[in-house]
């Protein structure tokens, strides 16, 4: 299958090259860049979520009806907090 070249981080596949185990910066700023743009959106999207959640939570009264408006609203309120904190999260991250 391959073999060990005997020099740190290197082995030599099938076609007798060595090739370097390890990643150069350059290579892993890349890769990471390629998985940032799925990780915004679906911040963003959980962010736009919970804030858009704990307002209708808010505005709509017929929501929910067998708990308690003063439940309703302490949890309308913890839901819309942690919306921001996600979005805060998600802008202090990426931006």
């Amino acid at each position: 299958m391959g073999e060990f070249c005997g020099q740190i981080g290197q082995f030599c596949g099938n076609s007798g090259l060595a090739t370097n185990f390890f990643m150069s910066t350059d290579d892993r700023i890349r890769n990471k860049r390629s998985l940032r743009t799925p990780l915004i959106i679906m911040g963003a999207a959980m962010a736009i979520f919970f804030v858009g959640f704990g307002a209708y939570l808010l505005i709509d009264r017929s929501f929910l009806p067998h708990i308690p408006v003063e439940f309703r609203n302490i949890f309308a309120i913890m839901v819309l907090i942690y919306g921001v904190f996600r979005g805060w999260r998600v802008y202090s991250e990426y931006f």
